[in-house]
């Protein structure tokens, strides 16, 4: 087992039940992304506002976060 998986076992013992992030796009979008603009390329213009999203997961008590780089794929990033 990976030290990440050991360590989400453990956490998942402890408290039972883990809440991941949520509505990422429509967080995203309340902070000025485009329609069409591809989040994924905020990670490198807007780190802040990624910076603030995920912390604003963790203030509401998400033990998850998932990365903003669901559609990082030189096919997908070459229409930007």
């Amino acid at each position: 087992m990976s030290v990440a998986a050991h360590a989400l076992s453990d956490l998942l013992a402890q408290k039972g039940v883990l809440l991941a992030d949520g509505a990422t796009g429509t967080s995203l979008f309340a902070m000025g992304l485009e329609a069409g603009e591809a989040p994924e390329i905020w990670n490198e213009t807007k780190p802040d506002n990624i910076t603030k999203l995920h912390q604003d997961f963790v203030d509401a008590g998400a033990d998850i976060i998932l990365t903003n780089s669901f559609g990082v794929t030189r096919h997908r990033l070459k229409l930007h």
